[in-house]
């Protein structure tokens, strides 16, 4: 009698789903098809909201500047980021010595 040998194998594998897909799309419009959608998007579903800016198409062009300071990014102005080093020098007590504790 034959016998069957049965192994396991590590395997990657893109999948696309239709929220992959959608954002596909999504990501290949430019501002006025985007406005658009959103538009369409807004008219089909009664629980959102556009509101329009004072451009004229409702999409404002900035450099990024404005959004890292309200969101709390980083930036090249901004002071130097903090030395790990010394960071790492205050460290207390490690991992491992909560744990055999």
């Amino acid at each position: 009698m034959p016998t069957t040998r049965l192994t396991l194998a590590p395997q990657q594998r893109q999948q696309l789903n239709l929220h992959l897909v959608q954002q596909m799309k999504l990501l290949q419009l430019n501002s006025l098809e985007l406005d658009q959608y959103v538009q369409e998007a807004v008219e089909a579903n009664p629980l959102l909201e556009f509101a329009r800016g004072s451009g004229s198409d409702g999409w404002q062009e900035t450099d990024g500047r404005e959004y890292a300071r309200s969101h709390g990014t980083r930036s090249r102005d901004d002071e130097p980021a903090p030395d790990p080093m010394a960071n790492a020098a205050r460290q207390e007590e490690t991992l491992q010595q909560v744990l055999q504790e």
